[in-house]
């Protein structure tokens, strides 16, 4: 694409030339930190001209929010963001064709303070390459790297015959882009409406139906907790709606879910110290 084309893809963004101005476009460029344009003259026209990759965009985007959106951390030298987009579009091409992308992207290190936690190959990458993935899906579903998101890569369970044959199979099942009140990276796991109905003997629920009829009873800091009883031994959560005077019992057997005490759980974490 020629510049007055990626300056547009730019601004579509919401990273205008004053933001983004075509001499930090060159030095990028010239750093290793965006693609390189390939010079080429036009017939009767005089002055060079530079055909910028499509990738270009999204990288541009990734390298400005790094260096600008990132206000926890120091601003990254250029080898720090040469690393990133390296480590980042690994994980990135691994979280979308790969189902057993968890153990193979997230690593146990631990932070300064010496505390254990899952990171993106390493503490000091971690949310160097998390705003890199999310300006890059922000930039492909056209949305402004400015404005927080939520990135939800999903992943489907199907089932699968071959001859008399049936398997469980998950296939990736895009990327979404939510509003949220701060970038996020989500990873889901759901089942198709065969596999729902097959296994669980039901159809999958539509959230957002379910919301609007009011039938969706979220947990929340201001949740009265006198309304929500737990049956450990019964493996059941029996909510009770003061306003509508009804009762709603989640019944977990066969879910996949089990409910513990709070002793149990204190037991089995003194065993793992």
């Amino acid at each position: 694409m020629d510049h007055e084309n990626l300056t547009k893809q730019l601004n579509d963004v919401g990273l205008d030339q004053k933001k983004l101005p075509r001499s930090t476009l060159r030095n990028w460029a010239r750093e290793g930190l965006i693609p390189k344009p390939t010079p080429y003259s036009k017939p009767g026209k005089q002055g060079r001209f530079r055909d910028w990759p499509d990738e270009t965009v999204g990288e541009a985007a990734a390298v400005w929010v790094l260096r600008h959106l990132n206000k926890d951390r120091s601003l990254p030298t250029a080898s720090m963001v040469k690393r990133v987009k390296f480590e980042a579009e690994k994980i990135h091409e691994k979280t979308r064709n790969d189902v057993l992308f968890i153990d193979a992207i997230f690593q146990r290190c631990f932070d300064p303070k010496g505390a254990e936690g899952s990171y993106l190959k390493a503490y000091d990458l971690d949310p160097y390459i998390k705003l890199w993935i999310i300006a890059i899906e922000k930039v492909r579903h056209k949305k402004l790297v400015v404005d927080p998101a939520k990135i939800v890569f999903s992943w489907t369970r199907h089932l699968v015959r071959r001859g008399d044959n049936e398997s469980l199979e998950f296939r990736y099942n895009g990327t979404t882009v939510e509003p949220s009140d701060l970038d996020e990276i989500i990873y889901h796991f759901g089942s198709s409406r065969e596999v729902m109905k097959k296994f669980l003997g039901r159809e999958p629920i539509d959230w957002e139906k379910a919301k609007s009829e009011g039938s969706v009873t979220t947990f929340g800091q201001n949740t009265d907790w006198d309304n929500v009883q737990f049956d450990v031994k019964n493996q059941r959560i029996s909510v009770t709606d003061p306003d509508k005077k009804s009762k709603a019992i989640l019944d977990l057997k066969g879910s996949g879910l089990t409910l513990g005490s709070r002793d149990e759980n204190d037991n089995s974490e003194k065993k793992g110290e």
